[in-house]
């Protein structure tokens, strides 16, 4: 798996360059493309915060009935938006696996997205929330081990580098 992970580092900073010439979706299509195949997970999404910065929307992503998940993906940031929100306004990875130690609002919000256990890593970029990257499993709820974690904050790091880079290239 190390090997895999490492193939998939190596494709998606090709994809992050701005001399790839890929559209930032694509970039962070190769992104959550190596979530799913890199981690044991059975969706991995992209949202985006709103303008306001008050909702963030899913927007696209891949694997099993994603389309639903993404429709779905629609968290206040607010205290109505639950422990997602409140990890995204702290800007805090949140993993929700481990259905046994699960507080009650942790299990409905995994269970509203149609998961047995998900993953929200926030997507910052000069000090602004920006969006985030979902990943969740549908059938196996078990703790992912620490490498995993590990190549998860990896990927997250390359798509709020996408993010920038295509921003900065973008800003007159």
């Amino acid at each position: 798996i190390t090997i895999l992970r490492e193939q998939l580092l190596a494709d998606l900073n090709a994809s992050v360059s701005p001399a790839s010439g890929l559209a930032l979706d694509k970039a962070l299509l190769v992104a959550l493309e190596a979530l799913v195949r890199g981690g044991p997970f059975d969706r991995a999404a992209f949202a985006v915060a709103n303008q306001d910065r008050t909702m963030m929307l899913g927007r696209f992503g891949l694997g099993v009935d994603v389309e639903a998940l993404v429709g779905r993906l629609r968290v206040p940031l607010s205290p109505r938006g639950g422990p997602i929100a409140a990890a995204l306004v702290k800007r805090e990875d949140l993993a929700l696996f481990d259905e046994r130690t699960l507080r009650p609002d942790e299990q409905r919000a995994v269970r509203a997205l149609g998961a047995r256990g998900l993953g929200v890593f926030p997507l910052v970029v000069d000090a602004t929330l920006v969006g985030c990257l979902y990943l969740d499993r549908l059938t196996e709820s078990a703790r992912p081990d620490v490498g995993t974690f590990g190549f998860v904050r990896e990927v997250r790091h390359r798509a709020a580098q996408a993010i920038d880079l295509r921003r900065t290239r973008a800003t007159p």
